[in-house]
């Protein structure tokens, strides 16, 4: 009796407890039934109503319970014994714990004590897994306060019709998130839900719950019964109930093999998920299985749910039942052509003799295969050429026949029959690109479509342009492919685009003849040059003639639902007469392209049948459309880049900063294939905004990289240079935006040292009405490399002049290395910088150069590879991320926590990141690195640095160590909305928070409210700037009227 108590006792700490109930586990029955079982229960009472487990997470409390659970077997009235010792008491501590032996006791008179455990994430299975109709209040209660898949579940499983209404209403509108509901109306299984179901845009899984719960037809619930296996087959660890559920309640379905099959998915899932399946819905399942074997079910059937049921602790074996036999099926339609092509082939094989060797047809007519080049969609053309080859005996002319009886009368058995034939001389009919057509790791890498024993098209999706070149010659060199019409080159995925100028020159070699629709790329992404137009006449058809073949081809495609009313879109407008637009034929195709990737011409079609204002509207409808149905799915917004315009870049534009990175990155893509200077310019904002995601930036900047190359320019750097939206032009963020942009990009001309081309700098700086006005309050310099040969300014004219007013000469136009600078003030002597500032004065400039602070390192600096000048000056985390952020910097590294140990920033002058790194306190900059571009393993020292690119850097350094306004030390608060302060210094002392020169007595100034900390004092305080630096304070950024202010003094 002693060593009881002490095993009891040791059951208290988590540490001893297991040890001591493996220990008590070996007692005799009687000894526990007496002993152990009433103390044992008084300590789990006790753990869960009275006093929290000894351990933070309660591992003493998970250890009885998992005693108690392995004794049920034993001894099945422990459960009713722990809720009688509970009462009317309330479970405090380890919920899920209760939650778990709960379902696992399989004992309902768990039920009133479950009421109060609602907003544990257990709960739901629990009470599903117990049938708790009871508690239906609770769940209604719940579903008002907080989500999940299981409480929708439960609503509908448990609560039937009376819980319709408050399903609907959580539903809503189908916004995003709100699918979960479409669960529960799912599991009432109500067959008048059909069109209800119909307009719901997502729910996936409960479409499919639904359809397989009510559908009268056999093949189609059996086919949703696979979709769920497969489901939960994929599961590795959890799954949400809906699918089990799903299948237990199948179990009832008055079809044997439709039972057989849910009844091995469930087998199958148990062996993979013995934790897991050992009490989710076992209630369920042994009930709904009784009724299964009483109604009688297949042998094989019967086999599964024996092994389920040997599976579930305590359960009792199913009782017996009649072993029924499903009924044959009937032949399939396919089965049944299968046989009749089978009849059709051997009364061809008398003719045709032994399948061909790998080699070209036994025989051919030049003559008669120039009429099907001179027109390919004769069919009267075909047959006279089909005669002629089965009199000489060639596979091809049964071949032939066989096609026209199968186009003629849409008989299976004939497309079976030449499918078969095809496969018996494949290497009679292709050659070398017979291994091509064959399935490789669940994808053809060459599909064809035959047409009267002619390849008419041809998709290829290859993993390398080399491969792509060798495929085409094996394509054309082919008999079959003489008469080829139509030619998609496709990536095998969307991380490789094909080599378009590589497949032009195989095509302006070989020339097939009869070319008339060729697709590079994903559909939409590639337009056909004129100078394949001209070697292909026949891309260049007759509109009318053309829009119908594209019509054709949509009508040919399985109907598709489409999500979109086309009553709502705005009609497109021809750009000829002869051309009728269905608007649901234009929908069905654009989701059959987009969609499904089925090449059918639409999209490359569409712009040479439309105008593009037309068009712009179509693709923006589109996108809203897209939008009111919570973005999915993503074929209407695909349609963007293809078709879109000016307004469409407005859309993007407007959401590429608030969409997700992936998203982004998409509206990027459509930006350059809408190609504009305001679809450029759009890119541009993104990629030079200095708050932009650093991720989102780099990938506007690859993509500016591709429109660059492109178009046949030097750099990125000379595109930017050439893109500037005309002033009547309404931008996408307004005219302000727009030259807000500019400032961005004049101020990366300072910092990178670029060099803009004479001839773009006279076009698209001094006599552009947008950058005119910018560029003539800045100070200009004729360069030749890094020197600078002389320095000028822009006049309002946009001439260009000395500081005298004398016109300026361009000196060594031609040289290499020639072009026009913006000149940062570091890199003028004293002299030069003073008389510059003289000419500038009382001019607001567009950004601030002039009087930009120049900062330096000393001569130790220089030498090193490290900068920590910075490490005692602590000022706080916040602070230096505030700072830095809005000056460009990005996070670089983290801990395993997440939280950011080190920002960097990419100088482009000299194409190093600069990487600083927080000292241990996290509250400054303890080192500053350099790595130059590309390399991870040598760092290079200071004095290999430009002296602009020091400057700049110690100049964020500096302010963030200056602890700017919006950088409070322990987190981000929210200021007051004080509107900025214009007036004249008081005195000598104040200093400018941009530059940090002293503000002269007398001066205007501008004082703004921010958070200041400083050793001494943490709250809101006012900090000053120079009116010519306004642009350096992100307060200001929105703020109405300053210039009057200023103007007023």
């Amino acid at each position: 009796m002693a060593d009881v108590t002490a095993l009891i006792d040791s059951c208290r700490q988590y540490r001893t407890a297991e040890a001591a109930l493996a220990k008590l586990a070996l007692l005799p029955l009687e000894q526990k039934r007496a002993q152990v079982h009433p103390a044992l229960i008084a300590l789990a009472k006790h753990y869960f109503c009275d006093e929290a487990p000894p351990h933070a997470h309660g591992f003493e409390l998970v250890e009885l319970a998992a005693f108690l659970m392995s004794e049920l077997a034993t001894t099945p009235e422990l459960a009713a014994q722990l809720y009688a010792a509970i009462g009317s008491g309330r479970v405090k501590h380890r919920a899920d714990v209760f939650c778990r032996f709960a379902a696992h006791a399989r004992d309902r008179r768990a039920l009133p004590l479950l009421r109060d455990l609602w907003h544990h994430l257990e709960w739901v299975e629990t009470v599903l897994a117990l049938e708790g109709v009871e508690l239906l209040d609770v769940i209604e209660h719940a579903l008002e306060r907080r989500h999940g898949d299981e409480l929708a579940i439960a609503a509908g499983y448990l609560g039937g019709e009376r819980m319709r209404a408050t399903l609907l209403r959580h539903y809503g509108d189908g916004i995003t998130g709100a699918d979960r509901y479409a669960l529960g109306i799912a599991f009432l299984a109500n067959r008048g839900d059909a069109a209800w179901f119909e307009r719901v845009t997502g729910g996936t899984v409960a479409k499919r719950i639904y359809t397989g719960l009510t559908s009268t037809r056999p093949k189609e619930r059996l086919a949703i019964v696979d979709k769920l296996g497969k489901d939960i087959g994929l599961a590795r660890a959890s799954i949400s109930p809906a699918r089990l559920l799903a299948l237990v309640r199948i179990l009832l379905d008055p079809d044997l093999v439709i039972v057989e099959r849910a009844a091995g998915f469930l087998l199958d899932y148990s062996r993979g998920h013995r934790d897991r399946a050992t009490c989710l819905f076992h209630m369920t399942f042994l009930d709904h299985a009784a009724k299964a074997v009483a109604a009688g079910v297949t042998a094989r059937a019967r086999e599964h749910l024996d092994a389920l049921v040997a599976r579930i602790p305590r359960a009792a074996p199913l009782p017996p039942g009649e072993l029924r036999t499903p009924p044959p099926p009937r032949p399939s339609a396919k089965a049944v052509a299968k046989q009749r092509a089978e009849v059709m082939l051997e009364d061809l094989r008398g003719t045709l003799g032994e399948p061909l060797a790998a080699g070209p047809a036994a025989v051919g007519n030049p003559e008669l295969e120039a009429l099907l080049v001179e027109d390919p969609t004769d069919i009267g053309r075909y047959l006279v050429y089909a005669d002629w080859l089965q009199t000489a005996g060639d596979p091809r002319g049964a071949l032939l026949a066989l096609d026209h009886a199968a186009h003629q009368t849409r008989d299976q058995a004939h497309v079976v029959a030449a499918n078969a034939l095809r496969y018996e001389h494949h290497q009679a009919f292709l050659g070398p690109l017979e291994p091509f057509t064959r399935e490789r790791d669940g994808l053809v890498p060459v599909q064809l479509e035959w047409f009267m024993g002619f390849i008419k098209a041809a998709r290829l999706r290859l993993a390398t342009d080399d491969l792509v070149e060798t495929v085409l010659g094996y394509l054309f060199d082919s008999p079959s492919g003489r008469v080829l019409q139509e030619l998609v080159v496709e990536p095998p995925s969307t991380r490789r685009v094909p080599d378009a100028d590589r497949i032009v020159k195989v095509l302006l070699a070989r020339r097939p003849p009869t070319l008339a629709m060729l697709q590079i790329g994903k559909p939409g992404s590639w337009q056909i040059t004129p100078e394949l137009r001209a070697a292909f006449p026949r891309l260049l058809r007759d509109p009318g003639a053309e829009w119908a073949d594209v019509m054709a081809r949509v009508a040919e495609q399985r109907r598709l639902k489409v999500e979109l009313d086309p009553v709502e879109l705005p009609a497109l407008e021809p750009r000829v007469s002869g051309i009728t637009v269905d608007p649901e034929a234009v929908l069905v195709g654009l989701k059959a392209e987009l969609d499904k990737l089925r090449p059918l011409g639409l999209l490359a079609a569409m712009p040479r049948m439309f105008s593009a204002e037309s068009l712009d509207r179509f693709a923006l409808a589109l996108a809203h459309g897209w939008q009111a149905r919570g973005e999915n799915p993503r074929w209407p917004f695909d349609a963007l880049g293809p078709l879109g315009g000016d307004r469409c870049v407005g859309f993007l534009a407007a959401h590429l900063t608030t969409w997700s990175h992936q998203r982004a990155v998409q509206g990027f893509d459509h930006l350059a294939r809408i190609g504009s200077d305001l679809a450029v310019h759009a890119l541009v904002e993104v990629a030079l905004a200095p708050r932009s995601v650093g991720a989102r930036r780099y990938a506007a900047l690859e993509v500016l990289d591709r429109i660059a190359q492109t178009r046949g320019l030097v750099d990125r750097a000379q595109l930017l240079d050439r893109t500037c939206p005309s002033p009547s032009i309404e931008a996408p963020a307004g005219r302000s935006r727009v030259i807000e942009t500019q400032r961005g990009w004049l101020l990366s001309i300072m910092l990178s040292g670029h060099r803009i081309a004479l001839g773009d700098f006279r076009q698209h700086v001094a006599h552009h009405p947008l950058r005119q006005p910018l560029a003539s309050t800045l100070l200009w310099a004729e360069c030749v490399g890094p020197r600078i040969v002389g320095l000028f300014r822009v006049a309002g004219n946009g001439a260009l002049v000395r500081a005298n007013g004398e016109p300026y000469e361009i000196k060594q136009a031609g040289a290499e290395g020639h072009g026009i600078g913006l000149v940062h003030p570091a890199e003028l002597d004293v002299e030069d910088l003073e008389r510059a500032r003289e000419l500038f004065t009382g001019s607001d400039q567009a950004i601030i150069q002039l009087e930009r602070p120049i900062f330096t390192l000393t001569d130790d600096e220089r030498r090193k590879s490290t900068l920590v000048r910075f490490a005692k000056r602590r000022v706080g985390f916040y602070a230096i991320e505030a700072a830095l952020e809005q000056r460009g910097w990005t996070a670089a590294f983290q801990d395993d926590g997440g939280g950011t140990t080190a920002f960097s920033r990419f100088f482009e002058r000299d194409e190093v990141l600069v990487v600083a790194r927080l000292g241990t306190s996290q509250g400054s900059i303890g080192e500053v690195e350099v790595w130059p571009r590309g390399s991870h393993v040598d760092r290079c020292r200071f004095d290999r640095l430009h002296a602009v690119t020091c400057s700049e850097l110690l100049w964020d350094l500096e302010t963030a160590h200056g602890r700017p306004a919006d950088a409070p030390r322990t987190a981000p608060s929210i200021t007051r909305d004080v509107p900025p302060i214009v007036e004249r210094a008081k005195t000598g002392r104040s200093k400018c928070v941009v530059c940090t020169n002293a503000i002269d007595k007398g001066a205007l100034r501008i004082g703004v409210e921010r958070l200041i900390e400083t050793p001494a004092f943490t709250g809101l305080g006012t900090v000053w700037a120079h009116p010519g630096c306004r642009a350096g304070v992100p307060e200001l950024a929105n703020v109405r009227g300053l210039d009057e202010l200023l103007a007023a003094g």
